[in-house]
Order: C-alpha cells, then sequence, then structure tokens
C-alpha cells in the first residue's frame, strides 16, 4: 500500500471511485464535483494497493477531513499520520470507520454517531416569516451555531463564518433564518449543492423559541425549494432530532460517525462573548 498526496489530475479517478457509493461521502464527492482539487481549503490523499487501485481517499475541506473506504481494508497507519500532521477540528466516515479510528485518537477527540438520512418527495408549505439569508447575517448566525456544541463546537466563531461566506459567496448553499425583532431565532442551511443532490445543515432555533414549530417551517421552505429535481439529505446524532426527521419524511440511509477536537468551554464562551460584544449591528 502506498499514500500519495493527490492533484487535479486525479478528479475523475476519484470521482469513478466513489461512484454510486457517494451517499457513504456525500461531502467529498460534493465538494470534487464543485471545486476539483485547485482550491487552497481542499487538500486530498489516496491509498493504493500494489497495482495503483485506490483503497481510501482522504480528503480536507477546510478544518475538516472526509474519509472513504469502500471495504474499509486501508492503510490505517497512513492514514492516522495524515490526522496527526493536519490536526483536523472534525473527521467525517462510515460509523464503521470512525470506530477502528477512535481509539488512535481518543485522547484529542471526542466521538458521537448518527446517521444519514434522505428525502426525496413530499407536500412543502411556504412561510411568510422565514426569509433568504443575507451575507449581513452571517456573524450572528456563526454566532448561533458555535454556541451549540453539537453543531458548531468542533469550529471557532471565525472559521464558522469562512466557511458560510465562502459557500454563500459561491452560490454552493443557501440559508433561511426567522427573526424576532431585530434577533435571529432560528437558522437553517444547505451546506452542499449540486444538480442532483443538496444536503441540509445548521437547523437551529434558539432555546427560548423552541416547540413553536420553526425548524419545521425552515426544512419545509428548503425542501420546497430544492425538491424536484435534488435529493435532500441531512446528517442527525440527536435521537430526539432524529424522531423528527423521520415524521418530517427523512429515511435512514447510512450509519455514520465524527470525531472532533475536544475544546476548552472556557475559551470558547470568552471567544462569543468578544465577538458578541463586536459583532455590526443590523443596518
Amino acid at each position: 500500500m502506498m499514500i500519495l498526496k493527490c492533484d487535479n489530475t486525479w478528479k475523475a479517478k476519484l470521482l469513478t471511485y466513489v461512484g454510486d457509493e457517494y451517499v457513504n461521502c456525500l461531502y467529498l464527492y460534493m465538494d470534487l464535483i464543485k471545486y476539483g482539487l485547485n482550491k487552497a481549503f481542499i487538500s486530498v490523499w489516496v491509498d493504493l494497493n500494489s497495482v495503483g487501485e485506490i483503497k481510501c481517499i482522504v480528503f480536507r475541506y477546510y478544518t475538516g477531513i472526509h474519509i472513504f473506504s469502500k471495504n474499509d481494508k486501508f492503510d490505517m497507519d497512513g492514514v492516522i499520520k495524515i490526522i496527526r500532521k493536519i490536526h483536523p477540528q472534525m473527521i467525517n466516515s462510515t460509523r464503521k470507520i470512525i470506530q477502528v479510528l477512535e481509539p488512535y485518537l481518543d485522547n484529542e477527540y471526542k466521538v458521537d454517531y448518527g446517521c444519514v438520512k434522505s428525502i426525496v418527495h413530499g407536500k412543502f408549505d411556504v412561510f411568510s416569516e422565514v426569509k433568504s439569508a443575507r451575507i449581513k447575517d452571517i456573524p450572528a448566525m456563526a454566532v448561533m451555531l458555535c454556541s451549540d456544541e453539537g453543531i458548531g463546537g468542533s469550529y471557532s466563531i471565525k472559521d464558522m463564518e469562512t466557511q458560510l461566506m465562502a459557500r454563500m459567496r459561491d452560490n454552493y448553499t443557501r440559508s433561511y433564518v426567522i427573526y424576532s425583532g431585530e434577533k435571529i431565532v432560528a437558522q437553517a442551511s444547505t451546506s452542499a449543492e449540486i444538480d442532483t443532490l443538496a444536503v441540509i445543515s445548521d437547523v437551529i432555533v434558539d432555546i427560548e423559541y423552541r416547540g413553536r414549530g420553526l425548524a419545521k417551517k425552515l426544512l419545509s421552505v428548503l425542501c420546497n425549494d430544492l425538491i424536484p429535481p435534488k435529493e435532500v439529505f441531512l446528517v442527525c446524532y440527536n435521537p430526539i432530532a432524529d424522531r423528527f426527521y423521520e415524521k418530517f419524511g427523512f429515511k435512514t440511509r447510512v450509519e455514520w460517525g465524527k470525531l472532533y477536537l475536544k475544546r476548552n468551554n472556557d475559551a470558547l464562551s470568552k471567544e462569543m462573548s468578544l465577538i458578541h460584544i463586536s459583532e455590526p449591528t443590523r443596518q
């Protein structure tokens, strides 16, 4: 086996290797289609067998990595070396692969398990209080997301803002928000979109506004926009949220997992306080 770093000439080979198993590596697959390997925020390594066939892909996007292997038999030591060199904030893969990685990384990373779900049809209502997010909404959206450990706990607020801004400017995502007065109290976004697929993420409601159906309204507007022609996916780690998504119409496709860096909660609280003070007011 051999670990090799890829350039953009590998794009077609990588997509061919993924093939129709894209549900096991949605972000990797969609980011490859959207960006290729020519962006500074993307790096890709492959594990090759003795005859040059791909056994595993390690895909870096900003401060996170995604790992995909069709048979889960790859150079684990080589992949661990890449992880230790990059020191990513988050590692995503199927449950089976994350379970293998966890013992090597449990001193630095926490683990969480969930599932990938999808929906392809349904009746979706539109609600006037759900508004398209604007660039100037991003600082407040980032603070809200980072306040929830399950959604943004592995990111710094600066990193969250950077990624939200880049995806919005690249027309790679769409975001919706609900306001109460001058405050964003709920939000939901797609985190990746191509012609036939979309991934919904960052569905969050302010704790004081939960139980009012705001998440359902956001999801309904998003799905009304996306379906058809896209099949819509999301990743869920929370059993209560899982029941909500099932009731909405999402069905489980893949068991999933993530490893995310252990963080200093006091440092995060201090960072959030500073951002709250310095963030721009709405114009």
